[in-house]
């Protein structure tokens, strides 16, 4: 930009000095914005939720959680959250085992879920439930690290691609209707099962469209996971990771190891430096 200015040096008013301060002020005002991010293909977005690091204890809760539709909850149990319908996510408590804690019990003794008196339902039951759950965990894990946008925004077949990156289960449309069905809440139903999600806008894919428009999603019981680690565990939520570049300096753009295109603007701030002294 800077030497766009010099190039057309007397065809524009403006005096050169002050437009390159307009320049440095509008440039340094935009670094500063937090709605400014670096922009990021579709295969940068699919790698990082691929590679999005789920944490064990809440991969347990998934594949061991339990629902209690009513009544107290059991001895041997912690809950996790409670959905707006009164059903109550809960998962065994780790015992101690050899000296070391283990979210197993001990061979021989009889679980909790035997024990209660009230019957429990298991959170997720086939392969395809868990990797759904799973996949929702890494969404919201990526989101985290990339707070680009307001709210969760997916589409469909993100999340299918995430859980057939990830635990290598492959779902059509209709099935993944079905799982979603289960645990998220729409407009027209509650979430069957349990509520990870609220879905506050329904993506739409138009004939001829490469992408379609994604669904907004609010998150509940999710976000109980996100954010409250399990008891017992010393783990702590991740926090944002800010990923845009530093801010340039107030007296123009610095030089990057980026073969001619930094000698290009290195040289273009010497040459206004020059005009200016």
């Amino acid at each position: 930009m800077r030497a766009w200015l010099l190039h057309f040096q007397g065809i524009y008013r403006t005096p050169l000095r002050e437009a390159l301060s307009h320049l440095d002020a509008c440039l340094k005002s935009a670094n500063s914005s937090p709605l400014l991010h670096p922009a990021r293909s579709g295969d940068f977005h699919r790698e990082e939720r691929r590679r999005a690091q789920v944490d064990a204890q809440h991969e347990s809760i998934v594949r061991e959680g339990q629902i209690l539709q009513e009544g107290s909850v059991p001895e041997g149990y912690h809950v996790v959250w409670r959905d707006p319908q009164g059903r109550v996510l809960l998962v065994p408590e780790p015992v101690e085992c050899l000296g070391e804690s283990s979210p197993h019990y001990k061979r021989g003794a009889a679980s909790p879920a035997k024990e209660a008196k009230r019957p429990l339902h298991r959170l997720s039951r086939s392969r395809g439930e868990i990797a759904f759950l799973l996949a929702l965990l890494a969404v919201g894990r990526h989101k985290l690290r990339h707070p680009d946008e307001v709210g969760l925004l997916v589409t469909d077949a993100q999340l299918r691609q995430t859980m057939s990156d990830r635990e290598g289960v492959v779902v059509d449309h209709k099935q993944l209707r079905r799982l979603r069905r289960r645990y998220v809440t729409t407009a027209t139903s509650p979430a069957s099962r349990f509520e990870f999600l609220v879905r506050t806008k329904q993506g739409d894919r138009r004939p001829g469209q490469a992408a379609g428009e994604p669904s907004h999603y609010t998150p509940s019981g999710l976000a109980a996971l996100l954010s409250s680690p399990p008891s017992g565990s010393s783990a702590s939520p991740p926090t944002p990771i800010d990923d845009r570049p530093e801010p340039m300096s107030p007296q123009g753009l610095q030089r990057t190891d980026d073969g001619s295109g930094g000698t290009k603007r290195v040289q273009a701030d010497q040459n206004v430096q020059q005009l200016l002294d």
